[in-house]
């Protein structure tokens, strides 16, 4: 019960099976009982966490539970199109309910960026795609709560690392993104056109 590789590979099995993706990684209709698998999910990366607290990969992927949560409902809001006040109040609804999301997210990430950002210069790949990627959360979330000063400091930390990701000569085989247990939402935003 304390082996905290086990509880973080239950959490991903629980987040996968609530989440599932065809042959080429697309998003497919979640199962009935996603809820219930997500809610699995939660409890064993918190359990995760306990027992190994110091570990950014489990902390970030809590937080990316919660921040994938928050990109659904974006989509659910996107998908309103008329400007009646059912529709609107609905918008506001989801909105409200998105931000919740990112506020359950926050400190995950907050943690997974004190955990990493002392190690800018000395990590290996994966740990990089875990710090880029909890940039890009902390970034998203502190522009949906309006911390304008903490989203364009953290996006000055993001231009500089993209930079820094450029110009280092990693000394390891470079994996291409996405990993296999990048969120599928930073999947979504690495592979925009």
């Amino acid at each position: 019960p304390d082996n905290a590789v086990l509880r973080f590979n239950l959490a991903v099995a629980y987040s996968n099976a609530a989440n599932p993706r065809n042959a080429e990684n697309q998003p497919i209709a979640k199962p009935a009982n996603s809820k219930e698998l997500e809610a699995k999910a939660e409890t064993a990366y918190k359990m995760a966490i306990d027992a190994e607290p110091s570990n950014a990969d489990y902390v970030y992927n809590l937080g990316a539970l919660y921040f994938n949560n928050a990109a659904d409902l974006t989509n659910r809001m996107n998908e309103i199109t008329g400007t009646s006040e059912a529709e609107n109040r609905k918008y506001d609804e989801l909105k409200g309910l998105r931000t919740r999301e990112f506020s359950k997210a926050l400190p995950y990430f907050q943690k997974s960026y004190d955990l990493l950002n002392p190690k800018v210069g000395n990590m290996n790949q994966d740990q990089f795609n875990t710090y880029r990627g909890t940039l890009i959360a902390l970034q998203t979330i502190y522009e949906d709560l309006g911390q304008k000063e903490k989203s364009t400091t953290i996006g000055a930390k993001i231009a500089e690392i993209t930079k820094y990701e450029i110009h280092r000569p990693f000394n390891y085989e470079h994996k291409k993104a996405p990993e296999k247990n990048l969120p599928g939402l930073f999947y979504k935003l690495y592979n925009r056109n």
